[in-house]
């Protein structure tokens, strides 16, 4: 996958510097709801779309924007759910906990059951939420989980805790980046989040000049 240089298209005063426009971010989601879509109609399946509040809300729009433009037809079954994420610190702490789980109507109906689930969220780093989430759904009866992420960050072997996205927008190396859907709480408590590129984020030192 594409795997930008870290040159400046735009600064972004204290957010930091944007490495993928979100004009690289619509082309590639677009091609990305290509894929899906092809896959599922070859296998014949109805996958249920698990998206992760609030990083994968930015990507899953979009996501599901491009596959029903491409396919009017296609009509997504998209839950939501939302998992202990990161605050205000770059990498993930004691691991992810369930903080609001799929809609009981959803699992009591038995919708999850024997399907494919497709987590959608911003990035996958270590993989620790994907795993938790993984499990969760298995648990409801999910008979396949798979993961389809904008970012897939690039951290060594023996730190993963999931397997590889099913399929992903761009290869990062290991910054701190927001934008589509990640956050930066030292800026503002959702700053960054609805950008619609990829920003590597200041150092703590460089986004004290900006409060200077």
């Amino acid at each position: 996958m594409p795997k930008p240089e870290l040159r400046e298209i735009n600064d972004v005063g204290p957010l930091g510097t944007m490495i993928i426009s979100p004009d690289e971010v619509n082309d590639r989601v677009y091609s990305m709801g290509h894929t899906l879509l092809r896959k599922f109609r070859d296998e014949g399946v109805n996958p249920l779309f698990v998206t992760l509040l609030n990083g994968g809300a930015p990507f899953a729009q979009k996501l599901m924007s491009a596959m029903t433009s491409l396919d009017p037809g296609f009509h997504p079954d998209n839950q939501y759910m939302t998992v202990s994420h990161y605050a205000d610190k770059q990498k993930a702490g004691d691991g992810p906990g369930l903080v609001l789980g799929l809609p009981p109507k959803l699992i009591e109906s038995g919708n999850v059951e024997g399907r494919l689930a497709i987590i959608l969220d911003d990035m996958r780093d270590r993989g620790g939420t994907a795993a938790f989430v993984d499990d969760y759904l298995r648990k409801l009866g999910a008979v396949e989980v798979e993961l389809v992420t904008l970012l897939l960050k690039d951290v060594p072997g023996d730190e993963q805790l999931y397997k590889d996205p099913l399929l992903y927008g761009f290869d990062v190396d290991d910054f701190w980046v927001t934008g589509m859907g990640a956050n930066d709480a030292r800026v503002a408590p959702e700053a960054g989040r609805w950008v619609g590129g990829i920003i590597v984020a200041h150092s703590s030192e460089d986004l004290a000049t900006f409060r200077a």
